[in-house]
């Protein structure tokens, strides 16, 4: 299963973790072991791109994507 994500923020990379989620979908967690970037594998995207991931789970299309960062005390 494949999803295709239209990066509205931020960077996304390889190795990144990730929740996608949606009213029907709930939460999905997940990591992020491929970019693909107009039918070229990528090592990240940044917003405007849109890309395509493989995803284990079914996601739809109003569904958003978050990528999971660690908190940093400032």
């Amino acid at each position: 299963k494949v999803a295709a994500v239209q990066m509205e923020a931020g960077v996304i990379k390889k190795g990144d973790k990730i929740l996608v989620t949606g009213p029907t979908t709930g939460v999905i967690e997940s990591c992020i072991e491929e970019i693909w970037l107009e039918k070229k594998a990528t090592e990240k995207a940044k917003k405007g791109d849109l890309i395509t991931i493989p995803l284990i789970h079914k996601v739809r299309k109003k569904d958003k994507l978050f990528v999971v960062k660690e908190r940093t005390n400032a």
